[in-house]
């Protein structure tokens, strides 16, 4: 008999300011960033790249829950380097 062992990796339920709980959402981020991103001459692979990078913070973390604005800095952190304009509209 052989035994495979898997890490489950799941991702933090998301704090609002509100203090409301709700599951994360990549797609609402998605959305969020791609917005910021728009009319700007970023590549795609870049920002796929930093899709990666942000999913995998999240997941080492292995915290159960993180507040939105701690998840925001995360992404402002990334678009800084990635298209300052694009920082700006996020963080607006």
């Amino acid at each position: 008999m052989t035994t495979i062992e898997t890490v489950c990796h799941t991702l933090p339920r998301v704090i609002k300011q509100t203090g409301e709980r709700e599951t994360f959402s990549e797609e609402k981020l998605r959305t969020g960033v791609i917005r910021a991103l728009d009319k700007r001459a970023v590549a795609a692979d870049d920002v796929e790249a930093m899709f990666a990078a942000i999913m995998s913070e999240l997941s080492r973390m292995g915290e159960r829950e993180i507040p939105s604005a701690r998840l925001g800095d995360m992404v402002m952190d990334k678009l800084k380097l990635l298209d300052p304009v694009a920082y700006v509209r996020f963080a607006s």
